[in-house]
């Protein structure tokens, strides 16, 4: 029986992406449905299950595996032998928080640790996942970051790398990292940027999260969005952006708004 080219089943599995008992019959089949169900699987990482980052574990470079052994951090993987898939480079939708999340509920179940040491371990594992995720990712369709969340980067694994994330969600605490505002300025095609500054943000840091951060856009934007509380943020910045086709404001202070209205700008697609 002739076999159905990749480009169509590809096509027929995407209809299966939201049954994943379904989807993951197919990788059961034979070694193609199972490289294009596998691509589908692991394409979302609010997908994935602690069992997904036993696998991301075990695909982890030799350099990795040494930090975590150094780090007395012991998990128990599927297999002992390399991975058929480099599942890592499938991954197109990226939450930091997600994954620390799983990581850290997959940590609980296999450490038994102090408190600190135990944040020290799920830190160092989320970076570790991370490095090889920047490393292995050739085209991020989304990267979500929100800085509310104990996960403290100073520099963001693989900034020089991954240069290709079509669409960001950042949430602003009081500090960026240099190696976040470093991947920003790294992007070459992105098309959509949300940032949300948090409530307790102080007029210090204020002036210092807008440079570093919307400064490092690149022209490539389409959509625009940006939130926050009762602040005062100097806009001038987005006159930068004359390819724009969607810009969302939403702020508590009128002032904004009256700022905008000053620049007299023309955005011809917008």
């Amino acid at each position: 029986m002739s076999q159905l080219p990749v480009d169509c089943l590809s096509e027929i599995f995407e209809y299966l992406k939201d049954d994943k008992i379904t989807l993951h019959s197919c990788i059961l089949v034979n070694r193609l449905w199972c490289k294009v169900s596998v691509r589908i699987s692991w394409r979302d990482v609010y997908d994935y299950s602690s069992s997904n980052f036993n696998t991301l574990i075990a695909c982890l470079p030799n350099e990795s595996k040494e930090i975590l052994y150094k780090n007395e951090i012991i998990i128990s993987t599927p297999t002992l032998k390399t991975p058929i898939f480099n599942y890592a480079s499938f991954c197109k939708v990226l939450s930091v928080n997600r994954a620390h999340y799983k990581i850290e509920k997959l940590l609980e179940n296999q450490q038994n640790n102090s408190s600190s040491s135990f944040n020290d371990k799920v830190h160092i594992v989320t970076q570790e996942i991370f490095k090889m995720f920047m490393k292995e990712i050739s085209s991020l369709k989304s990267l979500v970051f929100l800085l509310y969340s104990n996960i403290t980067f100073n520099l963001f694994p693989g900034v020089q790398i991954c240069y290709n994330i079509q669409s960001f969600t950042l949430e602003a605490e009081e500090i960026v990292s240099n190696g976040l505002a470093d991947l920003i300025s790294v992007q070459r095609n992105l098309k959509y940027f949300n940032m949300t500054l948090c409530y307790d943000l102080d007029n210090n840091s204020l002036t210092s999260i807008i440079p570093s951060i919307m400064l490092k856009l690149p022209n490539t934007l389409a959509k625009l969005e940006l939130s926050g509380a009762d602040y005062c943020i100097p806009l001038s910045f987005i006159a930068n952006f004359s390819n724009l086709q969607e810009l969302k404001l939403s702020f508590e202070r009128n002032e904004n708004y009256n700022n905008f209205e000053k620049l007299h700008v023309h955005f011809s697609q917008l």
